[in-house]
């Protein structure tokens, strides 16, 4: 539905700005619209292992398989050191249960298979010895088009501390900017 040029005044800026600008929907067989979810999961323990750079790689490297397979569209993937950020818009023929498995055993499978030495039990080691490389739980959360960039911008930035600092010199250089403009147009 397009509102032409403007928006009408009984329409919010948010309801405008889903309706022109973010709303990314699919069409499929017999329906269309749009599927995506912020998901959050760990590892069993509550282990660090993502903090070894190859294993985290090769977990992203996982998840884009699956997501190709399954015809996924991972909007912003961030692997923590003791947990996974997953923002993926799905088709409909998937359940959000049937994506979270898809994603844990597949992953599961070629983590265990590429890293055989997590499975070992070793005293004092953070492994999985029990053969499990993801906890049961998961969080999910269905995202609507008008809040598609806030959880970009969590994923993204507000969990990456390079990039966290980054955004937050550009917002005071911004403001300093601003406040240099204000003040010249005063004085001129």
């Amino acid at each position: 539905m397009g509102w032409g040029v403007d928006a009408p005044q009984t329409v919010g800026i948010a309801e405008y700005i889903s309706e022109e600008k973010n709303m990314k929907t699919a069409s499929y067989s017999h329906c269309h619209g749009e599927s995506s979810f912020h998901i959050v999961f760990g590892p069993k323990y509550r282990h660090d292992v993502f903090g070894k750079d190859e294993i985290k790689t090769f977990c992203e490297k996982c998840f884009n398989e699956v997501a190709n397979k399954e015809k996924f569209e991972i909007r912003a993937l961030k692997v923590m050191e003791d947990h996974i950020h997953l923002f993926v818009s799905i088709p409909p023929k998937f359940s959000i249960s049937e994506t979270v498995r898809y994603f844990k055993g597949y992953s599961a499978r070629k983590i265990f298979l590429e890293f055989p030495w997590l499975k070992q039990f070793e005293v004092g080691e953070k492994r999985f010895w029990g053969g499990h490389l993801w906890s049961r739980g998961y969080f999910f959360r269905s995202v609507g088009s008008t809040t598609d960039q806030a959880v970009e911008f969590y994923i993204k930035i507000s969990q990456d501390k390079k990039q966290r600092e980054k955004y937050y010199r550009s917002i005071i250089l911004l403001v300093i900017l601003k406040i240099k403009e204000q003040h010249q147009r005063i004085h001129t």
